[in-house]
C-alpha cells in the first residue's frame, strides 16, 4: 500500500469518526429537546395528567384566597383510637391517649365487614410501642384534624366570582393517624373513593390534614426547598427533598374569635417553627392556596400553598436562622430558581429523592407560572 492510499485510509477513518460523533451529538440534542417538550406537555395538561400517589380533591384557579376558605369543626364527629388493652392508664405519659375508642359506624362496619379486628389490634400494639420507645418519628401524640369532606365548587357572589373552599374537619390525633395508615397499607383500599365522599363515609381514612408550602424569595427570584432530616417522621432512613414547609393542622391552629380551624395560622406557625421566619418577615397578603389533594401513600389530605418573603431578605439570610424544629426536621435548605423550566428539570433530576406530595406541590405551583 503506497503513502497516498494510507493517507486516504486515515483521512476516511477520521472523517467517519467525526461524522459518528456529530451524529451522536445531534441525536443527543434532539432527544433532550424532545424530552423537554414532553415535560412541558405533561405540565401543561395539569388536571388531566396522572399524578403519582395523588388524588385531587379541589382546585382554586388562579387560587383560593385565605378569606375564601371556610373551615368548620364538626362537633358531632370525633375519631380516636385508644391504647391497647392492659396499659396502665395511671401513667402520666398516657394522658395524651384516648382511654376509649371513639369511632364512626362506617369504620366499625368496614372493620367487621372485612374481618380486620385482629389486624387492627396487632397494629395498635405495634404503633403504641413505637410511641413508648420514641421510634419511627413517633415522639409524642398530639391532637390533629381529620377531613369530613371538602367542597371547592362554590364561588363568591360578586362579579369576580372567586373560588371558595369549604372544609369540614373533625378531631383526631397523630396516634390514630399512624394506626389507620398502617392498616390501609395492609389492605386493598380504593383511595379514589375520597374524591367524591361528600357524606364523610370514608372520613376515617382521612385523619390528618397537612399544608405543603412553597416559600418565594423575591430578592433572589428563588423558591426554597428543604432536605429533611432522618430524625423526622416517615423518612425510612433517607434524606428526602421536600417543599419549604410541610405542616399538619393541629389543635393550636384555631381562630380565637370564631373557634374554627384556621389554615393560615398553621402556615405562619409552620414557617416559624421549621425555618425560624416570623410572620412580620413575610408578605402576608401574598398567601395563596391552590389544589387540595389526598396523598394515597401516607393517607393524608393536603393543600398546596405559597407565600412571599419580605423583599429585604435573601436566601442567605434565612438559611442561617435557628428554629424550634429545624434541628429535628431539616437537614439542609435548597434554593431553586422560580422558573418553570428550571423547576421541571429539577424534578426530572431528583424524582427518586422526592415524595409524591413534593412533586405534586411543585407541579401545582409551576402550572401557575408564566413560561
Amino acid at each position: 500500500m503506497n503513502v497516498t492510499s494510507i493517507a486516504i485510509s486515515i483521512g476516511t477513518f477520521i472523517l467517519g469518526f467525526a461524522a459518528n460523533k456529530l451524529l451522536d451529538w445531534i441525536t443527543g440534542v434532539a432527544s433532550k429537546q424532545l424530552k423537554k417538550r414532553t415535560i412541558d406537555c405533561d405540565y401543561h395538561d395539569f388536571y388531566n395528567g396522572a399524578h403519582r400517589d395523588v388524588v385531587i380533591t379541589s382546585s382554586g384557579f388562579p387560587f383560593f384566597s385565605p378569606f375564601n376558605i371556610k373551615a368548620s369543626l364538626n362537633s358531632g364527629k370525633t375519631f380516636l383510637l385508644a391504647m391497647p388493652v392492659g396499659v396502665d392508664r395511671e401513667d402520666k405519659e398516657m394522658a395524651c391517649f384516648s382511654p376509649v375508642d371513639r369511632w364512626t359506624e362506617s369504620f366499625d362496619s368496614f372493620i367487621k365487614g372485612n374481618s380486620l379486628s385482629e389486624t387492627l389490634e396487632e397494629i395498635r400494639r405495634e404503633v403504641f410501642q413505637s410511641f413508648c420507645d420514641k421510634t419511627q418519628g413517633n415522639y409524642f401524640n398530639g391532637k390533629t384534624l381529620g377531613v369530613n369532606h371538602i367542597d371547592g365548587l362554590s364561588r363568591t357572589t360578586d362579579n369576580r366570582e372567586q373560588p371558595i373552599l369549604s372544609i369540614d374537619f373533625f378531631e383526631t390525633d397523630y396516634y390514630t393517624h399512624k394506626i389507620i395508615g398502617r392498616l390501609l397499607d395492609k389492605i386493598q383500599f380504593d383511595s379514589s373513593l375520597v374524591q367524591k365522599d361528600m357524606a364523610g363515609v370514608y372520613s376515617w381514612s382521612r385523619n390528618s390534614f397537612g399544608i405543603s408550602l412553597i416559600l418565594i424569595i423575591p430578592k433572589d427570584n428563588m423558591i426554597l426547598l428543604t432536605k429533611r432530616s432522618k430524625k423526622a417522621a416517615f423518612t425510612e432512613d433517607k434524606e428526602w427533598i421536600y417543599v419549604s414547609v410541610t405542616e399538619a393542622l393541629s389543635e393550636t391552629d384555631f381562630d380565637e374569635e370564631t373557634g374554627a380551624p384556621d389554615i393560615s395560622k398553621a402556615v405562619f406557625r409552620g414557617i416559624q417553627e421549621e425555618l425560624g421566619i416570623k410572620e412580620i418577615q413575610l408578605k402576608s397578603d401574598t398567601l395563596r392556596f391552590y389544589e387540595s389533594f389526598y396523598e394515597t401513600k401516607f393517607h393524608q389530605d393536603n393543600i398546596v400553598a405559597s407565600i412571599e418573603l419580605s423583599e429585604t431578605l435573601s436566601f442567605k439570610d434565612i438559611a442561617e436562622l435557628l428554629a424550634k424544629d429545624k434541628f429535628m426536621e431539616i437537614k439542609e435548605v435548597i434554593p431553586l430558581p422560580k422558573n418553570k423550566k428550571e423547576i421541571a428539570t429539577f424534578i426530572e433530576n431528583n424524582e427518586e429523592q422526592m415524595r409524591s406530595q413534593t412533586i405534586f406541590t411543585l407541579e401545582s405551583f409551576m402550572a401557575r407560572l408564566e413560561e
